[in-house]
Formats: structure tokens, sequence, C-alpha cells
């Protein structure tokens, strides 16, 4: 049985009428499916992080012009963060969405671990959204201190 060099739970051996009526399975106990969870969530933070900072610093110029013009400080904030949590919300809904699909086509795959837990989705969605909060609100708030000519002349 091909395990991927991952650990196999303790238990009976296979005998060959055993392998030969089942799919072959990598059987992942709980303590490194949390540990791989864990890393996949911060890597997807840092990704979301850094995507909305950079689609944040694109919107220097419209920054710079609303300002010339009289925006306030506090609406050049509001129009940045909207704009970005929208798209982080849109990003989070497509991934519970793909989450729920993979994880019912894995639940026959990986013993012993619920794969349906409402509870997992809604928290990792709740820090990621607050991510996605941090990284429109500091990028925003320091365009609300922008000088609009720098801004102008940012391209």
């Amino acid at each position: 049985m091909k395990t991927m060099r991952i650990p196999l739970l303790a238990g009976r051996e296979f005998t060959w009428p055993d392998r030969a009526n089942s799919p072959d399975v990598a059987i992942i106990n709980r303590k490194m499916a949390v540990r791989y969870w864990k890393i996949a969530l911060i890597l997807t933070a840092v990704g979301a992080y850094g995507v909305l900072s950079y689609f944040v610093t694109l919107q220097r110029r419209e920054v710079g012009i609303r300002l010339a013009l009289g925006a306030t400080p506090r609406r050049i904030v509001r129009l940045v963060f909207t704009r970005g949590l929208r798209l982080g919300l849109i990003g989070v809904g497509i991934g519970v969405a793909m989450a729920i699909a993979v994880a019912r086509g894995m639940g026959s795959m990986i013993y012993g671990i619920q794969l349906s837990v409402p509870e997992v989705l809604v928290g990792c969605s709740f820090f990621l959204l607050c991510v996605i909060g941090l990284a429109c609100y500091l990028p925003a708030r320091g365009a609300r201190a922008m000088n609009p000519l720098h801004a102008l002349r940012y391209d």
C-alpha cells in the first residue's frame, strides 16, 4: 500500500483479500492532520494579506484623485476597506464551498476524522476575515495620510 511516507495508525495487518476489495488509502492520524491544517491556514492568511495589500496599493492613484477633489480621510479608509473586504468575502465564500465539496469527496479516504465540522469552517473563515480586514485596513490607513501630489505622480 502506498502511503506517501505517511505513517499508518497502529492496527491489524492487512491481508491480500483485504487489499483486493478496497482502494489504497493513506491513513492520517488526528495530530498530523491538525498540524497540516495549521500550516495551510497560516499560508492562506499570509497569501491573502499579500494579495489584498497589493490590491490596495494599486488604488493609490484613485485615492490621490479623490483626496485632491476633497474627499475626507475617513471616506478614503471606508472606500478602500469595503472594496478589499468585498473581495475577501468572495474568496472566503468560494473557499468554504470548495472545502465542503472536497470534504465530501475525501470522506472515505481519511479514517477516524470527521470532515464536516461546521465549527472548523466558521472558525477558519472568521480568522481569515480578520486577516483580510487587517490587510485592507493597514494600507487604507496609510492612504488617508497620503499627499495627493505624491499619489498622482506614483505611476
